[in-house]
């Protein structure tokens, strides 16, 4: 049986109460065993957005969680019903089998964007991604070596932004109104899972300028380590994010 959705249906009357019933959630595993597979990976990342956004005033409390479908989530506020959209920057095995390749030191940073421009192709088993990352890392003649850091952290930025602007777009055009009509407004939380190491305000400045104009949601949330980037459409532009930073407890 699969597991339920952990998150309490009651309401939440304060940040202290939002912070036990986070704490009380069940263990998930770690990047290398598949952090957002099922219901528990989801209800994690939630966990870390609504803890900055509460933390910074952002959401109001009294909130109340609802686990549903299309939208992900149900958010009761005072202020109106919000739904919420979760999902990762990149496929999830992708992002299994490279934390499996970094935790046994077999891959290097060049090898490992290599394996993330790949992700860009289409999806692999889960079975199949740690197998094309084990090949990479063990045949690296097949690579083309990064030419200086320079280029290195310039191609690191180019592929999250990349990464995460195609995630945006797909998930704008897969987002069925007719589904969305019942809330206030629904927003988009994506994870990044794809393990770079870029320098936030660099990529977000980059980000703000490729992102699809005409977008359904309200806000984009991106959670990318202890940090929640949040950016919203205007007049075709999207605004330069608000940065709310993930309780020290909730870091992980």
């Amino acid at each position: 049986m699969p597991p339920k959705w952990p998150f309490p249906s009651r309401t939440i009357c304060s940040f202290e109460d939002l912070l036990s019933i986070i704490q009380a959630l069940p263990e998930v595993p770690g990047r290398d065993e598949g952090r957002l597979r099922g219901v528990r990976g989801e209800a994690w990342i939630l966990a870390r957005y609504l803890a900055a956004a509460v933390h910074a005033g952002v959401l109001v409390v009294p909130l109340r969680v609802l686990r549903r479908e299309s939208p992900d989530i149900q958010l009761e506020l005072d202020s109106g019903v919000r739904g919420i959209e979760i999902t990762e920057a990149i496929d999830q095995n992708y992002s299994e089998a490279l934390a499996v390749a970094d935790s046994h030191g077999y891959i290097s940073r060049p090898e490992a964007l290599k394996f993330i421009e790949d992700s860009r192709s289409g999806a692999l088993s889960r079975e199949d991604a740690k197998a094309r990352v084990h090949h990479i890392g063990t045949n690296s003649s097949l690579l083309t070596p990064l030419e200086g850091d320079g280029f290195g952290r310039r191609r690191s930025v180019a592929l999250w932004t990349d990464l995460l602007v195609r995630r945006v777009v797909d998930k704008c055009d897969k987002a069925t109104r007719g589904h969305y009509a019942e809330f206030d407004r629904t927003d988009l939380l994506v994870y990044d899972n794809t393990m770079l190491d870029v320098d936030l305000k660099t990529c977000m400045d980059a980000l703000v300028q490729q992102l699809p104009s005409g977008c359904p949601f309200h806000t984009l949330s991106i959670l990318t380590g202890a940090i929640v980037a949040v950016l919203s459409p205007r007049d075709g532009w999207w605004t330069f994010p608000k940065l709310l930073e993930v309780p020290s407890s909730l870091i992980c």
